[in-house]
């Protein structure tokens, strides 16, 4: 009974189209006019959250992130750690056998998208993160501190693939209130 309710409504609106067609008149610009909104949506939703100079993340980070993509885990935490006080930490020993853990669910890495950066102070930055990998998405943030030797390390950085363990609730409302204006 349910079905025959939707198939007049289908009708209907499969009905101006079909017109269009058949008569030859119908209006291709708003055709191509609707085609380009539908781009531009697309477009906007491709958008990062926040929009950021991504050129303010230093270079330790994306050196990092293609030493993950050429030669694994292991070469990731030893580049990413590199100077830091967690550089050898038995912490370290750890967070690289997460990692691992998660490419043996999620496959290699493939990607990366830079979300946010929050700047704190001069000397201190938090970089959010997407990883894309083969099966899903994997979440990041990294604290980058500048040291008095003008270097930046990174003391602390976390993955995981629940988005809320990682980026915090008013990053995500940003990006909920930006989806719902659209």
């Amino acid at each position: 009974m349910k079905f025959l309710y939707l198939c007049p409504l289908v009708f209907i609106l499969l009905l101006p189209d079909s017109a269009c067609a058949e008569d030859g008149k119908g209006d291709t610009s708003a055709v191509s006019q609707e085609v380009r909104s539908e781009k531009e949506e697309i477009k906007k939703e491709e958008a990062p959250v926040i929009q950021e100079d991504y050129s303010l993340v230093p270079s330790i980070i994306s050196d990092s992130l293609q030493l993950y993509r050429e030669q694994g885990a292991e070469a990731f935490v030893e580049s990413i750690l590199k100077g830091s006080a967690l550089e050898g930490d038995r912490s370290s020993t750890e967070e690289l056998e997460r990692l691992k853990r998660v490419e043996k669910y999620y496959g290699k890495l493939l990607s990366h998208k830079f979300i946010n950066i929050l700047k704190l102070a001069q000397w201190y930055k938090k970089i959010y993160i997407v990883l894309q990998f083969e099966k899903g998405p994997v979440f990041c943030s990294i604290d980058c501190y500048y040291t008095s030797k003008n270097i930046w390390i990174v003391p602390a950085f976390v993955f995981n693939t629940d988005i809320e363990k990682v980026f915090p609730g008013v990053l995500l409302e940003q990006y909920l209130e930006n989806n719902n204006k659209k």
